[in-house]
């Protein structure tokens, strides 16, 4: 291989964390998983040209380079026996100038100066060309790349340098024992298997430039070409290069080349090759020649035998053999040397009690074959490959850039155009018959095994890297062994992979808790969904339970307000700058959020920190805000009344609530030094916990959390020493009434319906009830009864529960009658979803399965949702998935029995909220609305004085 690369950039994840367990029996997972993951954007085109050049192009907007790369059906197998390595030579001079770009180095400089790299590599049977570049680039670097194909100039006067070169190449690998030993084992080959591939100044010495272009117009036409370009642009844009640049390659007729199917004859002896390695490697070696399968790539025999064989777990090959002390690791599978023959290799890693041993090694191989033979063709081994080829090739990474389109040429050169982008991952065909006759080929007749090892003994030097070496056939009682290989019960196939999906879901990158100490908590997620260089970080500061009052809780409020009109001088700039922050605060402390450009945002995030334990603001600023302040409290019973219900709901729930009344003599009260000494001492002593989502490094994300410690001076306590809102348990049967009058000319109704816990499932039915009755609710009450203005009908919910909730809001009637108005169509609701259509219920389902899956659209959108999930006290981040699967699975009579639960007066957990407007008396008795009899609250700390609740 010539070493061209100038600066490599490739990377190449796999992404593992895509699947979830669900078992789901009789689900054919491989039939269901899709061809792309969400997100991607590729698109593909193959074609032929007139020319007989194959073509693959790949478009992705999310590339990062773009890049390209040409197969050549020509390699070291075809070099003659008095030039080998000429195939390589004529490789390295095509780099060297073209007649349309005459400079030696024009292509490499256009590269460099683009941000590219180039190389190439000779192997048996093909020449690979590949490259990448920025994408702004791509067409330039296609021109000149084209020439190496149309009219390389094979410069004389570079010669010479290029032969050097390829002797130095050569030398490089002269200690390798890699290059060695694959040397020494090609020596035993039949030609022209057994050549020299890399060539050195010594083979090439007589090779003339005339040779060289003799050699090109024999071997270089387009129909033995696969071209692949992955770039950004369109693939009509693609197209167009392709035709530009390639079409003058010239169709010179060729034809494959054809090479025997046999490169080793099969011989009843055990042939042995003992060589004596450089480095200190102890290992052995079982090489099985085959017949050709690169024919059968949708069976992938090779590779199910070599899963087999290769298993780690209880009962393989491996476990034995370390139970034996014999083995550190093993590895299995087939490889195609060329389009007409394959080899399936084995290869043990030993201990120096295995190099000891190593009959006994070969007899316990030969025993597990001789128990796959005896127990066929596995169904369920091809079943578990398949699926999990399927879903990683629609949800891993497959990398991108000169790397993926060297592969991708490789592909098109020796396999149908149409599959050769997926080749490594179709599994589509069961082939038992196949797999019995690769069995059958390992066979000890058609087997050549390398030990390697310092210790073993050695009686002659391979000429061309000097390697150290021995070798035997044996046909002694060790081959007779082999034969007739003993049977070893422990020996078993592996068992069917308990861990195989049953059912695909794709998941979404999770955040991970990157700090857990007893008053610290940060999750951390780098952006891989966006791929924009931004960042939102979220933290949040919870006080000590102890301090928490109705008095912190409006000195909460003004530091909020405070704090953002002294961060104003930052905020013009900051925007102009793409970035953003708020600070504000509630009943859980203190909440900070600073997002953008994820280059300036860290930066910016310390200078909002240094601000928050100072008030500057003058005094009479501040008495603007508490002004504002004092007055929206002494307004609130102004406010709409749905608003005034909401906040009677709020109390109803939560143990710990501040009314808007309690709050107006506190906010009277505070004055600037107070706001001042409780800015010192807010951060004393609390909780810290954060999320940062984005463009961002992990040691990054951390700092930002050391920075707001450092500069806040904070004593972190644990979690459950800080204030957390408890919320109401409701576990029983029951209806409860609040009352209230209003200021206003408006009266309200509410009803809240206990629906059930948060679950998968309570949502997804939650969910689909709201589509099937907020409309024909609207409908009824505004549209048909015109009780009011503003109708609603729709979920709702808190870390623990959810509930479905009425509301109607009307000046023409007061809450009683709306409230007996609304009593009589809820209960009649259920033949509004026992009369639904299939078709409209599976439509419905549809419809919010659409909406879930609908993805923000922002890295401070995404951040907020996963900060909320990390901290929710039921956390699952799967959370829209889930609820996906479950309304799935519902069933109309799910819908309606869950309907029917929640409405009925025997089984009900209800709230009704009545709300009377000026004109609308408030006669009626704690309990009567004309249909039911409700348990009124007279005293809410009262009644929750004795109630459980939940935090």
């Amino acid at each position: 291989m010539s070493e061209r690369k100038v600066n490599l950039k490739f990377r190449w994840e796999i992404i593992t964390a895509l699947f979830l367990l669900v078992i789901l029996p009789n689900v054919v997972v491989a039939d269901i998983i899709p061809e792309k993951a969400p997100g991607d954007e590729s698109e593909t085109r193959r074609f032929v040209m007139d020319n007989g050049l194959k073509v693959l192009l790949v478009s992705d907007p999310k590339f990062n380079v773009s890049a390209a790369s040409m197969s050549v059906a020509i390699g070291s197998l075809s070099d003659s026996e008095s030039a080998m390595g000429s195939t390589h030579f004529l490789e390295h001079m095509l780099f060297l100038g073209t007649e349309k770009y005459p400079a030696v180095d024009d292509y490499s400089k256009y590269l460099n100066s683009n941000g590219g790299w180039s190389n190439a590599y000779s192997a048996r049977d093909h020449t690979n060309y590949y490259f990448e570049v920025k994408h702004d680039a791509l067409g330039g670097a296609l021109e000149r790349f084209s020439q190496f194909f149309i009219a390389p100039l094979f410069d004389t006067k570079y010669t010479e340098r290029e032969r050097n070169a390829v002797d130095s190449e050569h030398g490089k690998n002269l200690l390798n024992d890699g290059w060695r030993v694959r040397q020494l084992r090609r020596s035993y080959y039949n030609s022209p298997f057994n050549k020299f591939s890399t060539g050195s100044h010594e083979t090439l010495e007589h090779v003339s430039v005339g040779q060289l272009k003799e050699f090109y117009s024999k071997h270089y036409g387009a129909t033995q070409m696969a071209l692949v370009i992955l770039g950004k642009e369109s693939l009509d844009a693609l197209e167009n290069y392709t035709k530009e640049y390639f079409g003058p390659i010239e169709n010179r007729g060729l034809e494959d080349i054809q090479f025997d199917q046999t490169y080793l004859q099969r011989k009843e002896a055990l042939r042995m090759l003992k060589v004596l390695p450089v480095k200190d490697v102890k290992y052995i070696e079982f090489e099985f020649p085959l017949q050709p399968l690169i024919g059968h790539y949708k069976s992938k025999i090779g590779s199910l035998i070599g899963t087999a064989l290769g298993d780690e777990g209880e009962g393989s090959l491996l476990a034995h053999l370390k139970e034996e002390g014999l083995a550190t690791g093993l590895s299995a599978g087939s490889s195609d040397r060329t389009k007409n023959n394959s080899s399936f290799g084995i290869t043990v890693s030993l201990t120096p009690q295995g190099v000891k041993e190593y009959p006994r090694i070969m007899r316990l191989v030969f025993s597990y074959i001789q128990m796959m033979k005896n127990e066929g063709y596995q169904k369920y081994l091809f079943d578990e490959e398949k699926v999990m080829a399927k879903l990683d090739f629609a949800f891993s990474d497959k990398g991108e850039g000169g790397r993926r389109a060297s592969g991708f040429s490789y592909a098109v050169s020796h396999y149908p155009l149409e599959d050769a982008d997926k080749i490594g991952f179709l599994w589509e065909k069961q082939d038992p018959e196949l797999y019995e006759r690769v069995l059958g080929s390992l066979v000890p007749s058609n087997m050549f095994v390398t030990l390697v090892d310092r210790g073993v003994s050695v009686t002659d030097t391979e000429p061309i890297y000097g390697t150290r070496y021995s070798y035997e056939e044996i046909t002694g009682d060790l081959y007779a062994a082999l034969l007739t290989p003993p049977k070893i019960v422990e020996l078993t196939l592996p068992k069917p992979n308990p861990f195989i999906p049953k059912k695909y879901k794709v998941l979404a990158d999770r955040p991970i808790k990157i700090i857990d100490d007893s008053g610290v908590v940060l999750w951390y997620l780098k952006d891989e969904k966006f791929e924009r260089p931004k960042v939102s970080m979220i933290f949040k500061f919870l006080p000590a339970k102890e301090i928490v009052n109705v008095r912190h809780y409006v000195l909460v409020k003004f530091y909020s307000a405070a704090i953002n009109e002294a961060l104003n001088k930052l905020s013009y700039p900051a925007h102009r700058a793409g970035l953003n922050y708020s600070v504000s605060g509630g009943l859980e402390g203190i909440n900070i959020i600073v997002g953008g450009y994820s280059d300036a945002a860290m930066g910016f995030l310390g200078d909002v920190i240094k601000e928050l334990k100072v008030i500057n603001i003058d005094e009479e600023r501040f008495d603007a805000i508490k002004d504002e302040m004092v007055r929206g409290l002494e307004s609130y019973p102004l406010g709409r009344p749905t608003s005034i219900a909401r906040e009677y709901a709020r109390e109803f729930r939560l143990k710990t609530y501040f009314s808007p009344s309690e709050q107006l003599d506190p906010a009277r009260e505070i004055t600037i030094d107070e706001l001042r000494e409780f800015a010192k001492n807010i951060y004393r002593e609390g909780h810290v916990q954060g999320l940062v989502y984005g463009n961002i490094t992990r040691d990054v994300a951390e700092l930002g959390m050391s920075k707001i410690l450092q500069e806040l001076q904070s004593k972190p306590i644990p979690r459950d020493e800080a204030f957390r809102a408890a919320y109401l348990v409701q576990s029983e049967q029951e209806d409860w009434m609040m009352k209230g009058n209003l200021e206003t000319n408006n009266s309200c109704f509410r009803r809240d319906y206990f629906l059930g816990s948060r679950s998968d499932r309570d949502r997804a039915i939650g969910e689909i009830l709201e589509l099937i009755l907020s409309q024909p609710f609207y409908k009824e009450m505004r549209t048909d009864q015109q009780l009011g203005y503003i109708v609603y009908s729709g979920i709702f919910g808190n870390p623990f529960q959810l509930r479905y909730t009425f509301i109607i809001q009307s000046e023409a009637y007061g809450p009683d009658e709306l409230s007996f108005r609304a009593d009589s169509f809820i209960l009649s609701m259920s033949s509004i979803i026992e009369e639904l259509s299939d078709t409209d219920f599976e439509n419905i389902k549809s419809s919010r399965i659409t909406q879930l899956e609908e993805k923000h659209t922002s890295v401070a959108g995404v951040a907020a949702g996963y900060y909320s999930e990390a901290f929710d006290p039921l956390r699952d981040f799967d959370r829209v998935a889930g609820e996906i699967e479950e309304i799935e699975r519902l069933t109309k009579g799910d819908v309606l029995a869950a309907f029917t639960a929640m409405v009925n007066p025997e089984s009900r957990k209800m709230l009704e909220i009545r709300l009377y407007a000026k004109q609308h008396e408030n006669e009626s008795d704690a309990g009567t609305t004309g249909v039911e009899a409700f348990a009124l609250i007279d005293d809410i700390d009262v009644f929750k004085s004795d109630r459980e609740f939940v935090k």
